[in-house]
């Protein structure tokens, strides 16, 4: 055994590759070598633009989540139509008695105060919040709507306006001066 190590090391020692075959073997090599550089960096971009995207689409899917959860919790307070815990038609009255508020009541939208007529406003959470609920009676029509007003937290500033049905209860959101503002009416039944 020993001696056929011997005959098969002298024989591929004699054996010697030429210069262009060695240059022919290491530039193939820096070749696939740059290759799989190019490769992983597009493989780590992929990676990240993946990780981007499920983060965008976590925060979507919470935002939408949120969304339905404050107008969930609306249309039930809405529909519940509790007693109020202050009757006034004056905002500043109702204000006043409702003093754990840190946070004006008084809607900053025009048509709010030209159009609806205060009836009271008791307390009440969004999310966790503190908030007041106002009922509002239409001048015009005489359909009592609710308001509802609280402090704009970091949850809330991150939610967009809208104007939606839920629950056939027709739901506003907007956000003015620090505050969340969202109204609930009863959907109109065409028919």
């Amino acid at each position: 055994m020993n001696n056929f190590d011997d005959i098969v090391r002298k024989y591929y020692s004699s054996k010697t590759l030429s210069a262009e075959k060695v240059e022919d073997i290491l530039s193939k090599s820096t070749r696939s070598r740059k290759v799989s550089f190019t490769r992983s960096y597009q493989l780590a971009g992929l990676a990240v633009a993946l990780l981007i995207g499920f983060v965008f689409l976590h925060q979507r899917l919470n935002q939408a989540t949120m969304t339905e959860r404050v107008m969930a919790e609306i249309a039930m307070n809405h529909q519940e139509q509790l007693s109020l815990e202050v009757t006034s038609d004056q905002y500043q009255v109702v204000q006043e008695k409702l003093s754990r508020l840190d946070f004006s009541i008084l809607p900053d939208k025009s048509d709010m105060t030209q159009n609806y007529t205060l009836v009271g406003g008791r307390y009440c959470s969004i999310h966790g919040e503190l908030a007041v609920q106002l009922k509002l009676q239409d001048k015009t029509s005489g359909k009592l709507i609710s308001l509802y007003v609280t402090n704009l937290t970091d949850e809330l500033k991150d939610m967009t306006p809208l104007d939606a049905d839920f629950s056939g209860v027709n739901i506003q959101f907007w956000k003015q001066n620090g505050r969340f503002f969202a109204s609930a009416s009863d959907r109109e039944v065409s028919g």
